[in-house]
């Protein structure tokens, strides 16, 4: 990694959007979400994804509401 990329990385508004980003494979973007929604004890979240291939984008989306019907349905109250 070039110096250029750690000093960009290290930018605030960078930092923020990224603060409370979830990647990789499902499961690992499912204990992410439950570490999220345990600590802040929200009850509503919403994806958005800056994938540029529309198939890549839906399959996103799919995994991701795969993991939330995962996720609400070991609560009762769900998300």
């Amino acid at each position: 990694m070039t110096e250029d990329l750690k000093e960009i990385l290290k930018h605030p508004s960078l930092y923020q959007m990224l603060k409370y980003s979830f990647v990789g494979s499902k499961e690992t973007v499912k204990r992410q979400v439950e570490d999220f929604v345990q600590k802040t004890m929200i009850d509503e979240l919403i994806m958005v994804s800056n994938i540029f291939a529309l198939e890549d984008r839906i399959m996103s989306a799919q995994l991701f509401a795969e993991l939330m019907d995962e996720i609400n349905s070991g609560r009762s109250s769900g998300i």
